[in-house]
């Protein structure tokens, strides 16, 4: 903002040197003054337009620079968070690795007694094979 009342101050002091002619000139004063009005005005015409652009400029620079700031401070309270989350998901992952390997061992305690079972069926405790015959009745009679 000081760079555009510094200009300002520069095309003013412009303005008025242009303006001051010596009275020895024989060219018409009026002539001169219109003659270098038209130009400083556009002057600073442009001078005001470019100071309301900075102005502009400067007001998204304040608002990007709050806005960093409040994405920085999400940012930084996210932070631990993630850290914990990813503590979590491994312990969580251990925990389920240990339930497939007891899930295993039991899937094989499970088959080692179905094994039993059957051999038990096929062999009696005294040491001798029982026999069943079906329908004893109808083959006897």
């Amino acid at each position: 903002m000081y760079f555009v009342h510094h200009l300002k101050s520069i095309v003013s002091q412009v303005m008025c040197n242009q303006l001051q002619i010596p009275s020895q000139t024989t060219i018409d004063h009026r002539q001169i003054t219109d003659n270098m009005t038209i130009p400083l005005q556009e002057i600073d015409d442009t001078v005001n337009v470019l100071s309301d652009g900075i102005e502009t400029l400067d007001s998204d620079i304040q608002r990007v620079n709050t806005e960093s700031i409040h994405h920085k401070n999400t940012l930084d309270s996210l932070i631990p968070q993630l850290s914990t989350l990813k503590i979590s998901i491994e312990e969580e992952n251990k925990v389920l690795d240990s339930i497939k390997i007891n899930q295993e061992v039991l899937q094989q305690d499970v088959e080692s007694m179905g094994q039993k079972l059957n051999d038990m069926k096929m062999s009696s405790y005294d040491g001798t094979f029982v026999w069943k015959i079906n329908d004893v009745q109808e083959k006897m009679g």
